[in-house]
């Protein structure tokens, strides 16, 4: 199986069921999983459990029995989600910077839990004044 989740800041406005779809077989398209147009691409779908994510799952193989080209496939629905942050209005994520949130894992989201917080605290942190200094800056 093939597995992706695509996720919005929570500082973002929400994306509408029809912006998620989209998002979804553009994703597919720039994996090389299911390109537009391709009779033969693979199967997949996508579901919104969820008001700021979606995940995709795709069936690794495709109609006419060969294999998808998903080379590259992470590098280029980057760029595909760099193009929707514009189009969309949302907040402008770089991985090669280091701005990109840092999503909290499910242990971090579990012990929070345990201890009565609202939230992880690596959300806590990215929202402080101190996590905002330059990443080589020293005081």
């Amino acid at each position: 199986m093939y597995h992706v989740a695509v996720r919005n800041p929570p500082e973002d406005r929400l994306l509408s069921d029809e912006e998620w779809a989209r998002v979804a077989a553009e994703m597919m398209h720039a994996a090389g999983i299911a390109e537009h147009g391709d009779a033969n691409a693979c199967r997949w779908f996508a579901v919104r459990h969820a008001d700021d994510h979606i995940h995709i799952v795709a069936t690794p193989a495709r109609e006419d029995g060969r294999q998808p080209d998903i080379s590259w496939d992470v590098v280029k629905m980057q760029a595909r989600a760099r193009g929707f942050e514009v189009e969309f209005g949302l907040r402008r994520l770089t991985h090669e910077d280091g701005t990109a949130r840092k999503w909290a894992k499910t242990g971090e989201k579990e012990k929070a839990a345990r201890r009565g917080l609202d939230e992880p605290v690596r959300e806590t942190a990215t929202r402080s004044p101190r996590s905002r200094r330059g990443r080589h800056e020293r005081h």
